[in-house]
């Protein structure tokens, strides 16, 4: 049985209220009925990072320290959760701070330390983790309807745009499929249905990723068994965040895939932007209908604005994706070909 806690605002509010100070209780449980798991990551700054106002994330310049951890029966017992990120420094280091409150089922009725409020719509609510066996992501997806899938309420990304971003992933997977089989001489019948589908849940999945405003990917969402596509863009980069936002950032992620664009001497598909984004790609090349969702934030690094975008899918199978893997790099040249044909 997969276990799976549904975001809570509350939660998420009192963690950041908790944190704002670079200061929080240094006991793990909060109430009777909530728990907190905190955990930071110190950043050594150098010469430069000190000269340009950048934190290099290397293995030498990062330190990870968890402060209070939950047990086992904790996590199970987890219904909600809410969690929050704060840049904080002190002389010679600069640390990001991450506090998460878990809201415990109770076994007895009892009067909640927190208002009642909706925390996800009903069109992509979960049933709770006792009332439903689910065995993988894709049994999530299918708990949601489909009959509506992009009139998710609360959204802020209208449905025309949902459209365009869905039509963009359907056309770069054609794109990449056509490489594939022309490299290989091989058919393949585009009747089948292989698209690319809204999700609501993995909509609101990444768009409360995204406001966590962490540069690197979710942990909650792959325990979860997704993967995820991220981007960020810094205040000089004259990005307004707006739903338009995601467009650019499919973009950049299928751009990195040729020579061309931000790679020299590209010679396999193993250089390092591609790297970066192999999740992106290998979805692409995947040819079974894909549920997704993306959202976008407002976030501050540092004392700089960035705008943030992630994407997330459900995560396949061992097996089928070192195929896709192995496929991807072994016909590099055909696809990095049409990337510069289709930018």
């Amino acid at each position: 049985m997969r276990h799976i806690q549904l975001w809570n605002c509350e939660l998420e509010y009192k963690a950041n209220k908790y944190i704002e100070r670079c200061q929080f209780k240094l006991s793990r449980t909060v109430s009777r009925e909530v728990v907190q798991n905190a955990y930071m990551y110190f950043y050594r700054k150098t010469e430069e990072s000190l000269q340009t106002g950048f934190s290099f994330e290397t293995s030498d310049d990062v330190y990870y320290h968890e402060i209070i951890g939950i047990n086992d029966k904790e996590w199970k017992l987890a219904t909600e959760i809410g969690c929050s990120m704060k840049l904080c420094s002190k002389p010679g280091e600069s640390l990001r701070l991450f506090l998460c409150l878990y809201k415990l089922r109770s076994s007895k009725p009892a009067k909640s330390t927190f208002k009642s409020l909706p925390q996800i719509s009903t069109s992509s609510k979960l049933p709770a983790s006792e009332d439903l066996a689910v065995s993988s992501p894709m049994d999530i997806l299918k708990i949601n309807s489909m009959e509506n899938e992009g009139d998710c309420q609360g959204s802020k990304i209208v449905a025309v745009t949902k459209q365009k971003i869905i039509n963009r992933f359907n056309w770069l997977r054609k794109l990449i499929i056509f490489a594939i089989m022309q490299a290989t001489g091989s058919t393949f019948h585009y009747a089948s249905d292989f698209s690319f589908r809204w999700n609501c849940f993995l909509e609101e999945l990444s768009t409360q990723s995204a406001k966590n405003c962490s540069l690197g990917p979710s942990k909650d969402a792959l325990e979860s068994g997704f993967d995820e596509s991220r981007q960020v863009y810094w205040d000089n980069s004259g990005k307004i965040l707006n739903e338009s936002l995601i467009l650019d950032a499919i973009t950049t992620w299928w751009k990195s895939g040729s020579a061309d664009n931000y790679i020299e001497d590209l010679e396999s598909l193993d250089s390092e932007a591609f790297v970066e984004n192999r999740v992106f790609f290998i979805q692409l090349a995947n040819k079974e209908t894909t549920y997704f969702g993306c959202g976008l934030a407002d976030c501050q690094a540092d004392g700089r604005n960035m705008q943030m975008v992630v994407c997330h899918y459900p995560r396949i199978e061992t097996k089928k994706l070192t195929e896709l893997w192995r496929t991807l790099n072994l016909h590099v040249d055909k696809i990095g070909e049409i990337i510069r044909e289709h930018p």
